[in-house]
Formats: C-alpha cells, sequence, structure tokens
C-alpha cells in the first residue's frame, strides 16, 4: 500500500476511536446518552481532519516528547476551540470541552502509536 495512504488510513482509524472515546466522556460526565456523539456522521469526518496534522506532526524531527506534547496540545486545543467557536454549544465551559477532547487526544495518539507500531513501515 503506499505510504501517505497508509499514513491517512491511521489517521482515520485513530481519529474514530478518538471520537468513540469522546462519546464515552460525553456519557459518563453528563449521563447523556453516547450516540449524541457516536452516532453522528459529522463528528467522525471533523475527527479525522483534526487528526490528519497529528500524523504529520508525529514525524515532526524532534525529541518524542516534545512531539507527545504538540500532538497533546493540538488534539485537545484544537477540536474544543471549534467546538467553543464554530460548532456549538457556544456556552459549553472550557473545562467541559477540554475533558471531552482530553478523551479523544489520549486515545488518538495512543492507537496513532500502535498503528504505527504493528502496521506502518517507513
Amino acid at each position: 500500500m503506499d505510504y501517505w495512504l497508509m499514513e491517512i488510513s491511521v489517521a482515520a482509524i485513530a481519529a474514530a476511536c478518538g471520537c468513540l472515546a469522546t462519546a464515552a466522556a460525553f456519557n459518563a460526565v453528563t449521563g447523556k446518552p453516547a450516540s449524541i456523539i457516536a452516532g453522528n456522521w459529522r463528528k467522525y469526518v471533523w475527527s479525522i481532519l483534526f487528526a490528519l496534522p497529528a500524523i504529520i506532526i508525529f514525524h515532526y524531527p524532534a525529541p518524542m516528547s516534545l512531539v507527545l506534547l504538540a500532538l497533546v496540545a493540538w488534539l485537545i486545543l484544537a477540536p474544543s476551540a471549534a467546538s467553543k467557536y464554530v460548532f456549538g454549544p457556544k456556552d459549553a465551559d472550557w473545562s467541559f470541552l477540554i475533558m471531552l477532547h482530553s478523551a479523544f487526544a489520549f486515545t488518538t495518539i495512543t492507537v496513532i502509536i500502535v498503528l504505527h507500531r504493528y502496521l506502518v513501515t517507513d
């Protein structure tokens, strides 16, 4: 398989897993059905769009600790800002959005690392 097609596939799989983790966190905190997030195909599309730059960040030639810090920052702050200012609910607290997107970030990063370890060959 073409290398970049594999990278895009990794981003898509990781983003879908991250979106499901976000739905689970949403359910755990609010008690509302996870399907509000997990059942909305638009959430998956946006998750993939946020995960694509993560693949580029993952390959940045820097110490892995800095790369992971950049990944965490991007995958928490970008979706949180988009939720707050673009998609809504606009009145959601930053702490709530950061908590939800922390689940997204850590799941997405974990899946990227695992898939790279076992599937992607440079």
